[in-house]
């Protein structure tokens, strides 16, 4: 199966340290983080604008996240959370499969089934597969092995050798079947003549044809990958470039200071410094309209209104009404 573009190059990173057959552990972490990481911005992307700013609360903290946990916890506030109130209609089949109860027979059963294996095997004491649970379950899974592992653990060979197949096959599964990896993702970049090149990142990208034509110059879209919501979604926490060579995601170490964070493409381990201004704003409502209708009426020259007290400097006659 034709994996999106981010995994597929990860997968093959992984693939050329495979000794006998079977892939090197910790390379399979790096996958895994980013499966983890590129579903959270996908699924942050498909939160509509909103005057409580969801989705820049999301991208706020997540720019900030020094450790995997803080993309779990992302996922559960899209999984559960307020921010599902306004989720884009195209993301909610995806959504549907986060939240759903998965039993035995399912694809995210049996990666859940062989991924808490993997975790036996390091925590004996873990607890087994419950008979149902939500798809959120294989990320919070992961993060838990993750931190037992590299984060805070000291895993002998024998034991990594002994799960990596099991890890690899639970991997494969997500990377393959999870809804969101099946949607349309492309790279765009809008060119002299005002239309747009549309590059894309998974099979295809026919969501995405009115940018390739002179339709295009209505649009306005930054240059950055898109996601295959209906109107196409700015996948904000991922950057790239028309090469396509590597992809990068948020990894901490946000420095208010000198308004820079660290991104960290996973394909090359490369680390850019970019730009930290967009989220230099703490979260917060955005302040109402100027023109913005009172929640009560008042007399205004001769007649009840509602509108809002006139701006310095303007004259309203006394006779004027609405």
């Amino acid at each position: 199966m034709e994996l999106i573009l981010p995994l597929r190059l990860m997968w093959e990173r992984a693939d050329k340290t495979r000794d006998g057959g079977v892939m090197d552990f910790e390379e399979f972490l790096y996958v895994g983080e980013v499966i983890l990481k590129t579903y959270v911005a996908g699924m942050v992307a498909g939160v509509a604008d909103d005057p409580d700013r969801k989705r820049y609360g999301l991208a706020y903290r997540l720019v900030r996240a020094n450790g995997l946990g803080e993309w779990d916890d992302a996922l559960a506030e899209l999984s559960t959370g307020t921010a599902t109130q306004h989720l884009r209609p195209g993301v909610l089949e995806a959504h549907r499969e986060l939240t759903a109860r998965h039993g035995a027979g399912s694809w995210m059963y049996e990666a859940v089934r062989l991924l808490q294996s993997v975790i036996r095997a390091f925590v004996p004491e873990a607890e087994a597969v419950p008979t149902k649970f939500d798809g959120r379950k294989w990320f919070s899974l992961f993060v838990y092995l993750r931190n037992k592992t590299r984060g805070h653990g000291a895993p002998t060979e024998a034991q990594k050798s002994l799960v990596a197949r099991d890890l690899e096959a639970s991997l494969r599964l997500v990377s393959e079947k999870a809804r969101i990896f099946n949607l349309e993702w492309v790279f765009v970049k809008r060119n002299l003549s005002l239309k747009y090149n549309v590059l894309p990142l998974s099979v295809g990208s026919a969501d995405f044809e009115e940018l390739k034509g002179e339709r295009a110059r209505s649009h306005s879209y930054a240059d950055g990958i898109y996601v295959g919501f209906g109107p196409p979604a700015r996948v904000e926490l991922m950057e790239s470039n028309p090469d396509l060579i590597e992809f990068f995601y948020p990894n901490g170490h946000f420095r208010d200071r000198n308004k820079k964070m660290e991104w960290l493409s996973y394909v090359t381990g490369a680390r850019r410094d970019l730009d930290g201004t967009p989220y230099l704003v703490p979260v917060s409502e955005l302040p109402g309209s100027h023109t913005e209708g009172d929640r009560s009426l008042r007399l205004v020259g001769r007649c009840f209104a509602n509108l809002p007290p006139p701006a310095k400097g303007v004259h309203i006659s006394p006779g004027a009404g609405v």
